[in-house]
């Protein structure tokens, strides 16, 4: 690894850190970062987006869906609130007196030069170093455009919302390590179902799905391959990440639950670009079941959620009810059988509820313990933006109103040019038997789970294209649960292997969507060498390399 890529910023730190103590401490809040919207907000409701009598947004616009640089006749403006936001903070003290914070918002992405702020302002007033804090998004699909990708051209591009935003994630750590009391952890990795048999309709979960390497393979009905359950994979080659790490926080004094952890991957846009109302999509629904059966605040975090991977396109999930039961019918040979549904809010209280019901029964079992050490191993990287859509459309997102310290940055020859690179983080937590990796952006599930070599054919005009073999850091990660959080830090938009890359110029390719929004095509690689990089100085590989 080259050393001008790369630079270690902290190897767990010790700065700050609070006295030893012999006992685990958790404490966790939430605070609603939800836009109050005026009574009159409409897509037409005019140009000025916050009403200063009112204290209220006429207008907040959505991302997600609409394309960078939005004209107005396709702008995806809020009309109403299905359900409120969140900034959840989970605070984590180990028996060796380090702290750590992951804060979990509903948010699309969040951009550098606002989790700059909060972090450093978290150090400088709460003496935990900002390595420390890890600040990522959900990526909901329904929720204002809190980064400026999606409304650059538009006044103000949601300044004032996340001017608000980012004193209410502040908020949210300083009440969760106020919070923070003597607690026991337990941890448990499971997986839900995820294919169906199309022949008997029998729900499977992985490793038994028998899914196709490329997604027109599914056109070959004599293979008899799986459907989709949940979760598809929209880009080549198919690799899904059906894990679900979850952690329990209960009171010693109480044993009341303090916070539920649940780590999954999967798109938060079901919902599709009709939807005009906020939402925090199907994690309000997770959040809402584990509160409900465990009590305690809930903190969801996506991981690998790169290739578009989600709901779209009609994708089944089992129904659940209102009151989180599991609905089935019963066929004319008298065996019950789930009943399915495909589309609608129905659908993302489904997947919620699913989800959340699979990380409470593995909890139920977990065994709980108090000797959890705390440890936080960070680097940096600088990655060239290359993609002439952010070169031409974007540069806002990283200069208006930022820090020097979050501007994008220069050093010929690897990054020159009118943006040059944009630093980015990435961390390795230790959190006793748990260990999670952190990137700025969609990661694509190779990177963490590996994949094998693979060929697609498509056709004629694109010809074949070979995908190499990945390794996966999944295998090297330390202890004995293993999680991995996306857009967090920072949101730059998808992890793309190298090999995979076709261009964003390349408008029909199968493989191309990614490649439009990405910075860049080094990117992801940049990302997963980061993370080896991470690994081998925690003493992990030291011997692979």
């Amino acid at each position: 690894m080259r050393a001008t890529a790369f630079a270690i910023t902290a190897i767990a730190s010790t700065l700050h850190a609070a006295p030893v103590t012999a006992q685990l401490h958790a404490g966790a809040a939430a605070v609603e970062i939800t836009p109050r919207l005026c009574e009159d907000a409409a897509p037409d409701a005019g140009p000025a987006p916050f009403n200063e009598l009112g204290d209220c947004f006429r207008w907040v616009h959505l991302a997600g869906f609409s394309p960078f640089v939005p004209l107005r006749s396709d702008n995806r403006l809020a009309t109403g609130i299905h359900d409120p936001l969140w900034s959840r903070a989970l605070a984590i003290r180990g028996t060796n007196g380090h702290t750590v914070v992951i804060v979990s918002t509903d948010l699309p992405g969040l951009g550098r030069k606002h989790t700059g702020r909060v972090r450093r302002r978290v150090e400088r007033t709460l003496g935990v170093p900002a390595t420390h804090v890890i600040i990522q998004s959900t990526h909901t699909h329904s929720a204002p455009d809190a980064s400026g990708y999606w409304s650059t051209l538009l006044p103000g591009r949601n300044a004032r919302y996340t001017e608000k935003v980012r004193e209410h994630i502040y908020q949210s750590i300083d009440l969760a390590i106020r919070r923070l009391r003597p607690a026991t952890m337990s941890l448990a990795t499971t997986t839900h179902v995820s294919c169906r048999d199309p022949t008997t309709g029998v729900l499977k979960r992985d490793p038994q799905c028998r899914l196709p390497d490329i997604n027109n393979e599914f056109d070959d009905s004599a293979a008899a391959y799986d459907e989709f359950l949940i979760q598809r994979d929209q880009r080549d080659p198919i690799v899904r990440n059906t894990r679900i790490v979850a952690a329990g926080f209960d009171a010693v004094a109480t044993g009341a639950p303090i916070a539920t952890f649940v780590n999954w991957h999967n798109h938060p846009d079901t919902l599709g670009s009709a939807n005009r109302l906020v939402s925090s999509d199907y994690p309000h629904y997770l959040r809402q079941f584990l509160e409900e059966r465990r009590g305690g605040v809930a903190v969801y975090v996506v991981g690998t959620l790169g290739n578009q991977i989600g709901g779209l396109r009609g994708t089944p999930v089992p129904l659940w009810s209102e009151a989180g039961e599991r609905v089935v019918k019963v066929g004319d040979d008298g065996v019950p059988a789930p009943v399915l549904v495909r589309d609608g809010w129905d659908k993302i209280r489904s997947t919620g509820y699913e989800v959340a019901d699979a990380a409470a029964r593995a909890l139920e079992t977990a065994a709980a313990t108090t000797a959890v050490t705390v440890s936080v191993h960070t680097t940096t990287l600088d990655t060239p933006i290359d993609n002439m859509i952010h070169l031409l459309a974007t540069w806002s997102v990283w200069n208006d109103g930022a820090s020097p310290e979050d501007r994008p940055r220069y050093s010929w020859p690897r990054c020159w040019g009118p943006l040059g690179c944009v630093r980015a983080e990435v961390s390795l937590l230790h959190i006793g038997e748990l260990s999670l990796l952190t990137a700025p952006g969609e990661i694509d599930p190779a990177y963490f789970l590996g994949r094998a070599a693979s060929t697609a054919d498509y056709g004629e005009r694109w010809g074949t294209w070979h995908f190499p073999a990945m390794p996966g850091v999944d295998r090297i990660m330390p202890g004995t649960h293993h999680a991995v959080v996306g857009s967090a830090q920072d949101y730059l938009s998808y992890m793309i292997p190298r090999p995979d890359y076709v261009g964003w110029w390349n408008g029909d390719h199968p493989n191309h969507y990614e490649d439009f929004v990405t910075i860049g095509r080094r990117f992801g690689d940049d990302v997963g060498r980061a993370w080896l990089e991470l690994l081998a100085e925690a003493g992990q590989i030291a011997s692979e390399r």
